[in-house]
């Protein structure tokens, strides 16, 4: 049976259905981070039970919690609001980006990195039995940094022997095909790797070569016009679509402020994707069940769990 691994357990495949690839439900970042922008800070413990309750209602079905521990990853939370509203949740293990490591990464070997993640996946996150689904690993804007390669390639084995797949964070979507060239460099299979982000960053050219590699690719920018209108992604998807791409797209709105919950009282909330994107691809010419792919069928294939 193909599975993917969620706070309560393994699931079928199957029952995955509706899925946002790239989220976050509870987050607190380094105080300092906080002091300078505090919307960073997503921390109250009733507001994840109405937002997913607003994804249900929409269609949802499983949501990908990418909140690592030192981005402040509150199992329990995750856990009440799954059983609360039904959710699949997938946990993520790993690291965010260099800015935001714990001290203790520096020091910490490749293989100490990689067993802290493995143990994660296969035994239970921060006491509990509740394992990881995905390992993440990150990197800043336009390098990645001596530790954040090392965090990369912890990630590699941790990946190889646990049967997570690795999901990444691009900062401010730059260095995606430098990701992937790295991971393929330590013998990962391209097909364990996902790259996030990458909307923030519009350019076809790098989206089209990450997936050449062998990646998969998420779109998790629609609605922030900050970083690119609907209308560009719209246009590149339906691109990438010609192009053969459409096995190696995911969407997702990675809401990890405030301001985008519809339970703080901002939006888009986490109903955007499936009641206005995805009707919008829809509506600009992209066939019905290829736009049914970017949150059904790539999804399952890219969070399998592979014991």
């Amino acid at each position: 049976m193909k599975v993917f691994r969620t706070i309560s357990g393994d699931v079928n495949v199957e029952q995955m259905g509706f899925t946002l690839s790239h989220e976050h439900l509870i987050t607190r970042p380094p105080n300092y981070i906080i002091n300078k922008d505090p919307d960073l800070l997503v921390d109250d413990v009733t507001k994840p039970v109405k937002e997913l309750e607003v994804f249900t209602k929409a269609g949802g079905k499983t949501l990908v919690e990418m909140t690592p521990r030192d981005y402040g990853r509150n199992v329990p939370v995750m856990l009440d609001a799954s059983q609360k509203t039904g959710v699949h949740v997938i946990a993520t293990t790993g690291y965010l980006k260099g800015d935001y490591f714990p001290k203790e990464v520096e020091h910490m070997t490749v293989a100490q990195l990689a067993d802290y993640m493995i143990g994660e996946v296969l035994e239970g996150m921060d006491g509990t039995d509740c394992k990881a689904g995905v390992i993440k690993a990150g990197s800043s804007y336009n390098y990645i940094s001596p530790v954040e390669e090392k965090v990369f390639k912890a990630a590699v084995i941790a990946s190889k022997k646990s049967g997570a797949p690795i999901s990444t964070h691009c900062q401010v979507g730059t260095m995606g095909v430098e990701q992937v060239e790295l991971v393929l460099r330590e013998g990962l299979d391209p097909s364990r790797m996902i790259v996030g982000h990458v909307g923030e960053n519009p350019d076809y050219y790098l989206h089209k070569k990450m997936m050449r590699l062998g990646a998969y690719i998420i779109y998790d920018t629609p609605s922030k016009v900050k970083y690119a209108t609907d209308q560009l992604q719209v246009d590149l998807i339906k691109k990438l679509v010609e192009d053969g791409f459409e096995d190696q797209m995911m969407l997702s709105c990675d809401m990890g402020r405030r301001k985008y919950w519809k339970s703080y009282g901002g939006g888009p909330g986490f109903d955007y994707i499936p009641l206005k994107f995805v009707p919008r691809l829809i509506d600009e010419g992209l066939p019905e069940d290829v736009a049914h792919k970017f949150n059904f069928e790539n999804p399952a294939k890219a969070f399998q769990f592979l014991p």
